[in-house]
Parts: structure tokens; sequence; C-alpha cells
């Protein structure tokens, strides 16, 4: 058989392993032809590759027309006598995949005794067995067709059967998984019945006398024994087979694809695993073959399935030049990726890397050579790292005693690293320090900063002076001047005086030209002085709703008590709440005139006066 695939993948010295491809195409669903593998037919017999098991013995029967010995008697008419007939070969149907068996047999001259069986085991019968069960031996591993005239699971009803072995012994009785055919009692005849039995992949197809079917599926990936085996049991037939042929199918495959070299170059060839050379097309037949000529060719080789040839032509092909473009650089720490190029089907880089494209971080020149076809061009690039960024930290800074500062760069990476060891993306920083820092980006691409923090020391208040009425005047030390006055910490001024009103509570703030402060809270500012107004407004206005005591605040303890013409206390509460509402009891008092009694509980005697409440 010759078969032709063309397709062209040859390199500059093209090295093929004829392996691959049987590999890919022993489980397709490729076309196939019939290879006959083995054969036990004719007269005279010639049983030199076949194995004779117990009863089993050329002969003749009345099953045909003539007296030639070209039958294979498996076992004679009489009870619990059994025979085999297996091949010596082993077969592999890892690698046969695809085979069949055709065959005669005949069930008679008895009285109906149990059957024939078409086996593929990888534990033949070697010798007599127990003359039951079909002549199948114990454990059986492999596949079993069975032709059974006595169903001991039924009496005589005759059956077709599909047994799958995998060390279990055989059973007559079927299950839901291994099928079989009641009721063919033409099974048992006078005359040969013709059967063929074919395996695609683990799909099986029984056929006798192109009528009876009966299908299953059992994959086998592991080289066995094929051949026959027969059992009388407790009744009496002569069980016979002839006319056997056994075919493998060889797959329509290509073993080397048709393909072009370079000038000047050369072409080898190496024979495929697993098979057996049988010779080239110029009668050689090393398992290498070198090709410097343009022509077609053929290899003829062989395995377990059978023998085929395969032709291929072999053409030039031109050389071309090739070009990788400019030289190119890549960021500090990063990569850059090197693009040999879509057009081509096969690269080698300098640095051992075969596909199109090389992520390279490492200065220097990278190769590549590339194959267009089967013929190969070379080139390089040079390839260098730009410096390291610089990380944007801001100006060096400070901040004041007794406050921190977080830094950070200003703009987010992938990864950190402070010179102290932390990994966060900023720092606190409590004391004076210079730092460090190394970052990442999203592409691999390393920066560096450096910054320096220092501490500024605070001003202090030495002394203030509130002598002179409705001001008061301080005194500064330390810090960073010019220093900035405020009495409310809103509003600072650069004059140390500050107006205030005397015998008020103040806090006095200062801060310095780099925002650090210091402070006195609460203090009594004057001479505390009292302001009782002679009349108020409760009319909701918003503006005089209240009688306060102006500058009260001074005196926390005091006690203020209110009443009205008759001398009846109205209200009574300390001078830090709002004041007097002009109610008694939640009702409005009327416009009139009301008495006061303030005792500041400093020590003078309370205050006696009147107010006038006004409503309009």
């Amino acid at each position: 058989m010759g078969f032709t695939f063309i397709n062209k993948i040859p390199p500059l010295v093209l090295h093929i392993t004829l392996g691959v491809f049987f590999l890919c195409l022993a489980h397709s669903s490729l076309n196939a032809q019939d290879n006959v593998f083995a054969s036990l037919s004719g007269f005279p017999l010639n049983t030199d590759k076949w194995n004779l098991v117990a009863d089993a013995r050329v002969g003749d029967t009345n099953g045909d027309a003539d007296n030639n010995q070209d039958e294979i008697i498996l076992c004679t008419a009489q009870m619990f006598r059994n025979g085999g007939l297996f091949l010596k070969e082993a077969i592999d149907l890892s690698v046969c995949s695809k085979w069949a068996v055709s065959f005669e047999f005949r069930m008679f001259e008895g009285s109906s005794a149990d059957g024939i069986a078409f086996c593929f085991l990888v534990n033949p019968p070697t010798g007599y067995l127990s003359g039951g069960g079909i002549g199948i031996p114990q454990n059986p591993r492999g596949l079993m067709v069975v032709m059974d005239t006595y169903n001991n699971c039924g009496g005589a009803n005759p059956e077709l059967q599909i047994r799958y072995g995998n060390g279990q012994n055989y059973s007559e009785c079927p299950t839901n998984s291994q099928p079989t055919l009641f009721g063919l009692r033409e099974l048992r005849d006078y005359n040969y019945k013709k059967a063929r039995i074919e395996y695609n992949q683990g799909n099986i197809k029984v056929t006798i006398d192109s009528t009876i079917t009966l299908e299953g599926f059992y994959p086998i990936n592991y080289a066995g024994y094929m051949g026959f085996t027969a059992s009388t049991g407790g009744s009496t037939d002569i069980h016979s087979v002839k006319n056997i042929n056994i075919y493998t199918q060889i797959p329509e495959v290509s073993a080397i694809p048709d393909t072009s070299f370079c000038l000047n170059d050369s072409l080898v060839l190496n024979k495929a695993q697993g098979f057996n050379l049988l010779g080239w097309s110029d009668g050689t037949k090393t398992d290498r073959k070198v090709i410097r000529d343009t022509g077609l060719y053929w290899v003829k080789l062989e395995n377990q399935c059978g023998s085929f040839i395969d032709s291929f032509h072999v053409r030039r092909q031109d050389p071309f030049q090739y070009d990788m473009g400019p030289d190119q650089t890549y960021c500090f720490g990063g990569k850059v990726t090197l693009d040999a190029g879509n057009i081509f089907n096969a690269f080698k880089w300098s640095d051992g890397t075969t596909n199109q494209t090389n992520a390279v971080g490492k200065n220097g020149v990278y190769a590549v050579k590339v194959r267009k076809g089967s013929c190969w061009s070379e080139d390089s690039i040079r390839v260098s790292a730009l410096p390291a960024y610089k990380v944007d930290m801001g100006k060096d800074t400070s901040f004041c005693r007794g406050d921190s500062l977080v830094v950070q760069p200003f703009v987010k990476y992938a990864t950190y690293l402070w010179n102290n060891g932390q990994t966060m993306p900023s720092q606190t920083i409590f004391a004076p320090t210079s730092f460090k820092i190394t970052v990442t980006d999203s592409e691999g691409c390393i920066g560096y900063g450096a910054k320096v923090v220092g501490m500024n020391e605070l001003p202090k208040f030495v002394d203030f002076d509130a002598s002179v009425p409705f001001r008061v005047t301080m005194e500064v030390t330390g810090g960073s001047p010019p220093y900035y006055y405020s009495r409310d910490n809103a509003f600072f001024q650069a004059d140390k005086t500050i107006p205030i009103i005397s015998g008020n509570y103040y806090s006095l703030y200062v801060k310095d030209k780099f925002g650090c402060r210091d402070q006195k809270l609460n203090l009594l500012l004057g001479v505390p002085q009292i302001s009782i107004p002679n009349f108020f407004t409760p009319n909701e206005d918003g503006f005089n709703d209240f009688w306060e005591i102006g500058g009260i605040e001074a005196f926390p303890d005091c006690v203020i008590s209110i009443f009205d013409r008759s001398g009846r206390l109205l209200s009574q509460y300390k001078g830090i709440v709002k004041g007097w509402d002009g109610t008694f009891g939640s009702l409005p008092m009327p416009e009139n005139d009301y008495w006061y009694v303030v005792d500041l509980k400093n020590g003078e005697l309370p205050k006696r006066g009147h107010f006038t409440l006004k409503r309009q």
C-alpha cells in the first residue's frame, strides 16, 4: 500500500521521528484497509503459528462436502471434553485498535453440548480444563464472544454472548453490561455457519450468517492472544472451526509529509519508534536516512498491524533575509518583550527560548533564528536598561515636637520597601529622621526615593501682662520667630498685645513660623466685673430674650434670685446658666418691674435691685 500526505515542516537540518505521527493516528477515524494478520485455511492446514490445546486437532467432519483434513476439531462428541486453538503471536490492541476476524463454525453430531467461544485473552489456556464453561480458562482477562447451544441459566435455550473479563471467572448468566441474545437454535446446525467479529476502538459487532448481530463496548489497550475455546460439558457434540482469517486495519496515514530544505542543507530522517524499517526507496535499510537531493522518496515500515509504504516529495526552498528592527530599552528592574514576528513557523533564541516572543530583563545582545518553510535566517538586537526612576516624595520637611508626620510617595506603586524594612505604602514619623524607599510598579520597574524629616522646637510662654485694662501682652521664647498670637485659637495676629474684657477667663495661644504652638488655658485676666441689665424683652425675636448678667461667668459659684413685686420667688439659679426667660411655672410673666438678689459668693454683700420686663 502506498500513501501520500502533503505538509511541509522541515528545518535547516531536519530530523523527523515517525512515531509521533502514528501515535496520533492510532486513535483517529481515518479510512483503513484490512491487512491479513493471520489465517488458517486451505488444505493441507499449516498450524505452525498456532497452539492446539487439549482435544484440539486437525481433522474432518460431516459438515462439508469433502474429506479433506482442513478443519480444526476443538472437542469430540464426548461429555466433559474441551479444546483450544490460539495464535502463538500476541497482538497489542493499544497499537492495532481496529481488527476483524472471520471464520466458520459448526456444533453438531451429538446431543447439544455447551459451545464455542472466540477469545482475545492475556492468559489463553495451555492445557486441558474441566470440560465445561466453553473451555474458557480460570480468571480470564480479555474479550470472549460465545456461541452457547445450552444455557445453564435457562435450559436448552441457545444464546450468543459478548463477555468481558478482567480476572473474574466466565459466567453464562447475563448481566446488564454484558450483551446476550437468546433463542438462537440455529447456532447448532449440521452445516457450517459463517461468523465475523469486528473490533473498532472498543466497539464490538458480531455477525452470524449476515442475519444475526449483537453489539457491545469494551475498550482494550493491552496485548493478548486471539483464538478459540470449546467444551461439551454434560452432553455431546463435535465442535469445530475452519477458514479462519484475522485482519488488522492499517490507517491510511503519512509517516513523512512532503517537505523541503534550503540550499546547501540536508534532510535527516529517523525510523519511527515502535516500527520495523523494511527499507527506503534507494534500497538502504538504515534507521537514519540523510537526503541531499530533491525528488520523490518512499519508506516501508511494519508493526503488529502489518506493513505499509509511504511516499513523500522533497523540494528545495530559497533563503530569505530577516531583520529584527532597532535596538530596545527597558525600565530598570523590569523586562522588555522581544517579538520575532508571526509569519515564521519556528524560532531559536540565543538564550534557548523557542517561542515567538521572549521577555528579557538583562542587558545584552539577543539573537534569534527564524524559520520560514524550511529555511532559517538570523538577526540580533541589543537590549539595555534605562536608569531607575526617581520616586517623588516631595521636599524635605519638618514637624513640631510632640506631633507626628505621615510620609508616602505621591504616586501609588505595586510594592514598597523602606530602609527600616517596612513594606507599607506610608510611614508615620515621630522623631527627626532621614529615610529611603524602593518601589516597583505594575510592570516590575524599580524606582528610588529619599527624604529628610526634621523636628521643630515649640515656642513657650514666658509671661503675660494683663495689668492694663482691656489688654493683655504676651511674652514668648523658643521655637522659630516670628510669632503669631491669639485669644481664640482662630484669629492670629503679629502684635503680641491683644484686647480683652477685664475680669474674663481666656485661653492664650502662640505659634511660630512653622505653625508650632504653645497655649495657656483658662486665665482670669483683669478685675472681674459684672454688668446687671435694667430691662429685657422676652418676645422670642432672638434679641435680648433673657435677663443675663454680663461677666457672671467669672463667678461660677454665685446664686441669682428673682422676685415679683409681692416678694414671691420666681426663679433661682447659678450664674453659669443662660439667665431668666421671664416665665414662672412655664407661664409667661406680665410686663412689670421685678427684683433681684445677686450673691457672688466672693465675700461681698449681695447686690440688690430691680429691672423691667417688656414684651414689645
